[in-house]
C-alpha cells in the first residue's frame, strides 16, 4: 500500500510538470504600446494565418502581452484584437503566437472569438448572403 501510494504522488507530480512545461511560463508582461508596428504585423499575421477558416479584416490592437517560453526556445504573444468578419460587424478575437528564437519563425497556436456572446464567427441568422 505505501508502495503504490508512493507511485501515485510521483506520477501526479511528474504529470504537473507535464502540464507546466507546454504552457507559456515566466509569467506575462504587458505591452505598453498596442499599436507599435511590431504588434500590428503580428496581429496582422495572426488574421492572415486565421482567414483560411473566416474572411476576416484586420483593423486594430487593442492590447498585447508576451511570456517567455519555459524553455526559453521563443516568446508568446497573447494578442486582443480588433477585427471584421465581412458582415457589418466587428469584433474581439483573442490570438495566441509564439516566435522561435533562432529561426524567427512564427507560429498562431490559438485564434478564438472573445465577444460576449460568442455571435463572430458565422454571419448572422438574419445576414444575406449574395453568391
Amino acid at each position: 500500500m505505501r508502495a503504490f501510494s508512493l507511485f501515485l504522488l510521483v506520477a501526479t507530480v511528474y504529470a504537473i510538470a507535464m502540464y507546466t512545461v507546454a504552457q507559456p511560463g515566466g509569467g506575462w508582461r504587458e505591452m505598453p504600446k498596442p499599436d507599435h508596428p511590431f504588434l500590428v504585423d503580428l496581429g496582422k499575421f495572426a488574421v492572415q494565418e486565421h482567414k483560411s477558416k473566416e474572411n476576416l479584416e484586420f483593423k486594430k490592437i487593442v492590447s498585447a502581452r508576451e511570456s517567455l517560453d519555459l524553455h526559453g526556445k521563443g516568446l508568446y504573444f497573447e494578442l486582443i484584437l480588433d477585427a471584421s468578419p465581412g458582415f457589418g460587424k466587428e469584433c474581439i478575437y483573442n490570438a495566441l503566437v509564439f516566435i522561435e528564437n533562432v529561426t524567427h519563425k512564427r507560429e498562431l497556436v490559438s485564434f478564438d472569438d472573445e465577444t460576449n456572446p460568442p455571435t463572430c464567427s458565422f454571419p448572422p441568422a438574419d445576414a444575406v448572403i449574395i453568391s
